[in-house]
């Protein structure tokens, strides 16, 4: 009775707020976001003024009204330039934003809404046997809902004895108390514009200014939803949607389901979420840093580089396990994800409600304007939920929890007092604590690094059971095993090494986090993908922005930095660089600028010049900045936290070698803060205050830049001057033949090539 109360009152309000909208406002056309979209009023209203203007011409073709003609499509151009930079530059804020930041997911997004809709699906499908070619739009339309009713049904079970070493928490029962109307709203405020509606057909923006009653309206629903446990279905279904990833267009498995739901059931999911954060931060393992608060997948990449070279350095091998889990989402099972809940302290009536937004929930599927029928979704978490991520972390946190003691890891020797470069300070046992680090999770990206072949067998068998145990399934063809050798040594043999009786991989370098990691502890594989992906986002934008006429130079530029730059130095801050990587990645910098700028190398502009006309400092300073913010960031994070627990640690066991190590990141770090004039013994301090760190970086990367320009500039004319002195006879001869040399380099590449069996003495 309940349930038939509350789909009424929903179906009222959906139907009223429908009406109401389709009768002031009607329906558009969706498309991409460009700069003409957001300003169609004000571009009709321009060329309805060039309009009249010609029409008076063309009916009285005089002087004055050619002048007026003139003038008013001259104006007409001139404020549509206008609109567009202006729209490309607030983007380009945006977007910088993002990257400052380091928001990636909506850095991501908001580079994607600008890049324009990629071309469309095909006409054609493959029957699931993969022998019949389907032409007919309901025949795919069935092969489609055929394809995600297998694919979001997948059977899973969790063991009965799941929990069983997860201590019970303390119940919260303040999670059962109905929502206030600031909750409410601050779960409103918190969903993004201009996102496609659900099953419902009503979009953000209908909610967000229909104004105090559709809101009070919406939130009374809610309170019933919460009181009765109950939600109705448009709220809880999905409609799917399809995007081709890559491979062959016919093949469904090679496209990417996008569920779009209801948005009033994304902001009851909301307010749900806020409260569920509150449990994660709490009982989340430190490795866990996907989707959570001041977190992101630089920390991860970072601790990941930080024990490759502390490995190096202390001449112990390293191997990592990358596990890649098969549809890790749409596999958990539900019953065991709410007794997860229940044991990590949620309230019975909040994990009900948790459990009401997931219970009868029913896909569809929509190709070319044609839905298919309803099938059921019983198992996974619920796809484009805002809930589904933390669920799942704290679902692995769970896992965590059962992984065995034998599953050993690395261990680290950590001190955080006695200053980041006074690495004696760690000889003092009874000062420093020791820190396991047994896996590195971002989401369902897991890396577990170990340093013997005997622990990589029992990690990988201790990770395959516990996953297998929670109902989850680990793909054996793209899990893979990176192996780091000590110096000087080969690495080990992995092949042996199994996962449910199938040999792993082991690779030389893999994508972790958008970061290659390399088995030579190097970034040079890191920064040819970087490259690669900057050329591919400047191509993709350059007829819309660095070849547009009509954008200034001012726009290109920011758009350049804010899209081209961030997506070229993604992972930068981590970077170990030597000057053969920094001049790789400024000759990528001078090409496009020179692209922009129109420049050609006849021109003979030199590249401090052209960085002067973009008004842009070098790579090698904007790394420096990306650099010293990162360190600031990881001093400022609580003592638990992993990457400045790993910063300030060394490895427990391993023994350096005589002489200078490779160069290392705190080597790095303080390089860069003697170039930036930044005294490095007393950084840390410094680096406690947010304002001041900020401000310190400002300075010292100017200062670093202004020197940077001085000993170029000084360099080009000790060359000027050296072309206009006389140049000394060749003093040093051949003594196979009788040609003579300037300097003791030509002279041994002489003999190398034309003497070969000579040896210089």
């Amino acid at each position: 009775m309940r349930q038939h109360r509350i789909e009424a009152d929903w179906s009222a309000f959906r139907d009223n707020i429908s009406k109401a909208a389709e009768d002031a406002v009607g329906y558009c056309r969706p498309s991409h976001q460009d700069w003409f979209d957001q300003n169609d009023a004000s571009i009709q209203e321009l060329i309805n003024q060039k309009r009249s203007a010609r029409l008076a011409w063309e009916n009285r073709p005089t002087r004055a009204c050619l002048r007026r003609f003139k003038k008013a499509k001259q104006e007409c151009q001139r404020r549509l330039r206008e609109l567009q930079n202006r729209w490309w530059q607030d983007k380009a804020k945006e977007i910088q934003s993002y990257a400052d930041s380091r928001d990636l997911r909506r850095f991501y997004a908001a580079t994607k809404e600008i890049f324009g809709p990629r071309r469309g699906g095909t006409n054609t499908l493959l029957s699931a046997d993969g022998t019949t070619t389907l032409t007919e739009d309901q025949a795919i339309l069935k092969r489609w809902k055929e394809h995600f009713q297998v694919l979001l049904n997948r059977p899973s079970t969790a063991a009965d004895d799941l929990l069983r070493k997860v201590p019970q928490h303390p119940v919260r029962h303040w999670m059962s108390l109905p929502p206030s109307y600031a909750e409410f709203q601050k779960a409103l405020k918190r969903m993004k514009a201009w996102k496609a509606p659900g099953p419902d057909n009503i979009p953000l923006e209908l909610i967000a200014h229909g104004g105090e009653v559709v809101e009070t309206r919406l939130f009374m629903i809610i309170l019933r939803m919460w009181e009765t446990k109950t939600v109705p279905a448009d709220l809880k279904d999905a409609t799917t949607i399809t995007i081709f990833k890559k491979g062959d267009r016919s093949v469904c498995g090679n496209y990417r389901g996008i569920s779009l739901l209801s948005i009033a059931g994304k902001i009851f999911a909301r307010v749900l979420l806020d409260r569920l954060l509150t449990v994660a931060e709490e009982v989340l393992p430190e490795s866990q840093c996907g989707f959570r608060p001041s977190r992101g997948t630089t920390d991860m990449i970072f601790c990941a580089r930080l024990l490759q070279e502390k490995s190096r350095e202390q001449r112990r091998p390293l191997f990592f396990v990358f596990w890649d889990l098969e549809k890790a989402f749409d596999s958990v099972p539900r019953p065991a994800m709410w007794a997860t809940l229940r044991r990590f302290g949620c309230s019975n009536h909040f994990t009900d409600l948790v459990q009401a937004l997931h219970d009868g929930m029913t896909g569809r599927v929509v190709t070319k304007n044609t839905i298919s029928d309803p099938f059921s979704i019983t198992t996974g978490l619920k796809q484009g939920c805002v809930l589904a991520p933390t669920l799942f972390s704290l679902y692995l946190g769970a896992m965590i929890h059962e992984l065995p003691d034998t599953a050993s890891g690395i261990q680290l020797r950590c001190r955080m007092d006695g200053g980041l470069f006074n690495t004696a300070r760690l000889r003092a046992r009874r000062l420093s604590t020791v820190i396991n680090v047994r896996e590195l999770q971002y989401a369902d990206d897991n890396a577990t690094p170990v340093d013997t072949v005997d622990a990589l067998h029992t990690t990988v068998n201790a990770f395959e059971d516990a996953y297998s145990h929670f109902g989850l399934t680990s793909n054996v063809g793209k899990t893979k095993i990176l192996a780091q050798g000590a110096p000087g040594q080969p690495p080990p043999d992995t092949s042996n090494v199994c996962l449910r009786g199938q040999a792993l991989e082991t690779v030389e370098a893999f994508p972790y986090l958008g970061s290659y990691l390399s088995n030579d502890c190097t970034v040079q594989k890191d920064i040819d993908n970087r490259i690669r992906a900057a050329h591919a986002a400047f191509g993709r934008l350059s007829k819309r922005v660095f070849l547009n006429h009509d954008l200034n130079l001012n726009t290109k530029i920011m758009v350049f930095r804010a899209i081209v730059l961030s997506t070229l130095l993604y992972g930068s801050e981590v970077w170990v660089l030597y000057r053969s990587d920094i001049k790789k990645l400024e000759q990528f910098q001078q090409q496009k600028l020179r692209a922009i700028l129109k420049v050609k190398w006849q021109d003979l502009v030199t590249n401090e010049a052209v960085l002067l006309r973009a008004n842009l400092p070098s790579i090698e300073t904007t790394m420096a900045r990306h650099r010293l913010r990162w360190a600031g960031h990881v001093r400022r994070m609580p003592a638990a936290r992993l990457p400045r627990q790993i910063l300030f640690s060394q490895l427990e066991h391993g023994t350096r070698s005589r002489g200078a190590p490779k160069r290392r990141f705190r080597d790095q770090l303080k390089a860069t803060l003697l170039h930036c004039d930044i005294d490095h013994a007393n950084w840390e301090t410094l680096a406690e205050d947010r304002t001041k760190w900020r401000r310190s970086i400002t300075l010292g990367t100017d200062y670093m830049e202004n020197q940077r320009r001085h000993k170029e500039e000084t360099k080009r004319q000790r060359r000027k001057e050296r072309l206009l002195q006389p140049r000394p006879p060749p003093t040093l001869r051949c003594t196979k033949c009788p040609r003579l040399f300037y300097t003791a380099l030509g002279l041994g590449s002489h003999t190398r090539h034309f003497h070969p069996r000579t040896v210089l003495t």
